[in-house]
């Protein structure tokens, strides 16, 4: 199963302190409000992990913060507008606007209110790490891809070397590689 991890927002980031989505306790349910912005997976995810404030007020350790367990296709979850983001054509993303969403309280992460953000917390640090070894890979593609664009220039009978701008794209890319062993 694809999961999503649904913590950013439009108007505070991805800073959990400044959440504005909400869940709000009604007789064995909770109710979740809010909009979620650049969830990656979420175009194909079959769980989204919903991070919302379940406390007026900031509390030590984030613990107004509560991770839930929301089955994709719940009613009134829409996923919508998928958002294409340079170099990550692999995983979709889309926003996620909880309206009214309904989840029994064993949707909680942890069980309680708060326990599972360190635990949700500790899922995104690994995800970040491995944005950052993406970020780190991709440029050793180019190459392959700019053979292409050789390619597609001698099909206009246009040598690649008569084209500056992708000498010079090529140079910096040499130096690139070089200074980054």
């Amino acid at each position: 199963m694809t999961a999503s991890f649904a913590l950013t927002e439009p108007d505070s980031g991805s800073d959990a302190a400044a959440l504005m989505s909400t869940a709000v306790r009604d007789g064995e349910d909770d109710v979740l409000n809010g909009a979620k912005r650049y969830i990656t997976n979420a175009p194909m995810t079959g769980l989204i992990t919903v991070m919302a404030r379940t406390a007026a007020d900031r509390l030590p350790g984030n613990a107004h913060v509560t991770p839930f367990l929301v089955p994709a296709g719940t009613p009134a979850c829409a996923s919508v507008q998928r958002i294409g983001r340079c170099g990550r054509g692999g995983a979709l993303s889309a926003d996620v606007f909880p309206d009214d969403v309904r989840v029994p309280a064993t949707a909680v992460l942890g069980g309680k209110e708060g326990f599972g953000f360190r635990t949700a917390m500790k899922v995104l640090d690994r995800g970040r790490i491995h944005v950052a070894a993406v970020c780190v890979g991709q440029p050793w593609d180019v190459p392959v891809i700019s053979g292409g664009l050789n390619d597609l220039c001698l099909g206009f009978r246009d040598p690649v070397e008569n084209r500056v701008g992708l000498r010079l794209t090529d140079h910096e890319l040499a130096w690139l590689f070089s200074a980054t062993g």
